[in-house]
């Protein structure tokens, strides 16, 4: 399910791309028909940028392209700049474009990256407003004529109510996977069993269903070995049930067999694991601890200390230390 959203995820932001580039291409021709031919040439450059883009995302994961989607959109951002410096006093039409950012992106992140987007969308627009008295003079052989504008704002409009129901049709198909996928993991939590359930049912079903644990153990072992999805902060017993067709019961049931340990414990053995190979493999001059914690799937370095203090018996700082000691000796 993390998969089918993450993949809807980049769905969107690819499809996204393909009707920009065709929104451009349109303005390629629209503005070499009025005779505009410095926006021509101004959208040609936009369209040959975004067709490299379009060719860099297309076959990464969306993990790998989530922090290039901001500077892509902080490039559109200042090539819609220049077209709010020329034309927001004869149309506020090209305001519009803007908003599109923050509409698309709540699609994808919380309201909190959202606002940020909002706040620097309104900075720039304060900044047109201001800037554009001063260089006036400079940019008047831009200034099309009314009859151009118009052909601008029918277009404009157009793409924009084309693109707003592009964004809205992703967001209706992404907000109903969340809920699904959060309603999973609510439903699952409920049948999760106690620990004194777990100890009864070890004790009746050992003998009967020992084979079918054995058999669901070894799959999570093989899920864990052979994929990094437990490195996610928000990874649960709920999401690993999912991803192996079975569910927390069945899950919690194998690792508690067979691995005399709650799921919690487990998971954190991986993520331990996980710490300790990025401690003795990279440099911690380039990585600090807070990164390496983080990558590793926990949320706060409180949290990281005592798992890693439980598990290992000793804190992460007193392992760097002791590993430090030993190269050194070395």
């Amino acid at each position: 399910m993390i998969k089918q959203l993450k993949a809807l995820k980049k769905r969107f932001f690819v499809n996204l791309i393909v009707l920009v580039i065709l929104t451009i291409t349109a303005h390629v021709f629209l503005y070499g028909f009025m005779g505009a031919y410095f926006f021509a040439y101004y959208n040609l450059a936009a369209l040959i940028m975004g067709i490299f883009v379009l060719l860099y995302v297309k076959n990464k994961p969306f993990d790998s392209i989530e922090h290039f989607l901001h500077l892509y959109l902080i490039f559109t951002s200042w090539f819609l700049f220049l077209y709010s410096l020329v034309l927001w006093e004869k149309t506020p039409i090209v305001f519009l474009w803007y908003f599109l950012i923050p509409y698309g992106l709540n699609t994808l992140y919380n309201y909190k990256i959202v606002v940020k987007w909002c706040v620097y969308i309104l900075f720039l627009i304060v900044m047109t407003v201001a800037i554009t008295p001063h260089i006036y003079k400079y940019l008047a052989f831009l200034k099309p004529s009314h009859i151009n504008i118009l052909v601008v704002n029918i277009s404009s409009i157009v793409n924009i109510l084309l693109l707003i129901c592009f964004i809205s049709y992703y967001a209706h198909k992404i907000s109903g996977l969340k809920f699904i996928l959060k309603a999973n993991i609510s439903s699952s939590d409920n049948d999760m069993p106690n620990e004194t359930s777990l100890e009864k049912d070890e004790n009746n079903s050992v003998s009967e269903d020992g084979r079918k644990y054995d058999l669901l153990y070894q799959e999570i072992l093989y899920y864990f070995e052979n994929n990094k999805s437990y490195l996610e902060k928000d990874f649960n017993v709920a999401w690993l049930a999912l991803q192996l067709n079975s569910n927390v019961s069945y899950v919690s049931r194998a690792i508690k067999i067979n691995a005399q340990c709650n799921f919690n414990y487990f998971l954190n053995r991986y993520r331990v694991e996980s710490a300790k190979k990025m401690i003795i493999e990279q440099n911690l001059d380039r990585y600090s601890l807070m990164y390496i914690y983080s990558s590793s799937g926990f949320k706060n370095q409180s949290t990281f200390n005592r798992v890693f203090k439980e598990i290992e018996g000793l804190t992460p700082s007193a392992f760097i230390k002791n590993y430090n000691k030993e190269i050194s000796s070395q």
